[in-house]
């Protein structure tokens, strides 16, 4: 079908089950393949009557515009008759694109980073922070919040100090990746409130 339905309001509006802009325009055949087809309609003055009636019923929001059915053809074509220069490839059509701007570069893709192989400043705090051979009781709240889970479960249990731990909680649920380090210290901090009690 040839048309469209237009939003004429000023605002956003959220109508057969999507968003529409302000002066956007929705095509009917994307309209037919939501509703027609499950509501048993046939295309063009049917569907247009139902849509005006049922789901577009304010004049003042919706424009519903009908310029008839397009002719759709279908054409078979056998493999043998393709030519395998004429289908665009992806890299054809970025090297024969119009450049946007003067400076315009041809860019290939870059090469994809083996993440298993990534070091990362957090991943060698760690690594220092793990070879501490400070007394447990002697530790600040960063090197705490550092320490990798294996070093932390080695480590916390012989931490008696509850407000140090409890700062190191605090410190640690605002960083990514550090649950189970929040929850080895969540552990130790039960511990030690029932030992007091």
């Amino acid at each position: 079908m040839n048309g469209y339905v237009e939003n004429r309001t000023p605002v956003w509006v959220h109508a057969m089950k999507r968003s529409i802009g302000p002066g956007a325009k929705i095509p009917l055949n994307d309209l037919y393949n939501q509703y027609g087809i499950k509501h048993d309609l046939e295309k063009g003055e049917e569907f247009i009557s139902w849509l005006k009636n049922v789901k577009l019923k304010d004049t003042d929001k919706w424009s519903v515009v009908y310029k008839g059915l397009k002719e759709e053809v279908e054409t078979e074509v056998n493999e043998e008759q393709i030519d395998k220069n004429d289908i665009d490839s992806i890299d054809s059509i970025r090297k024969t694109r119009p450049p946007k701007r003067r400076d315009w570069v041809d860019q290939t893709p870059v090469k994809r980073v083996d993440i298993t192989t990534y070091d990362d400043e957090r991943s060698t705090q760690q690594e220092e922070n793990d070879n501490i051979n400070v007394a447990p009781n002697k530790l600040g709240v960063q090197d705490i919040v550092l320490l990798s889970v294996r070093k932390a479960r080695e480590v916390i249990p012989s931490i008696n100090d509850k407000k140090l731990l409890q700062y190191s909680l605090e410190e640690a649920n605002t960083r990514p990746g550090k649950d189970s380090l929040c929850k080895i210290i969540r552990n130790r901090i039960s511990q030690l409130e029932t030992i007091v009690r």
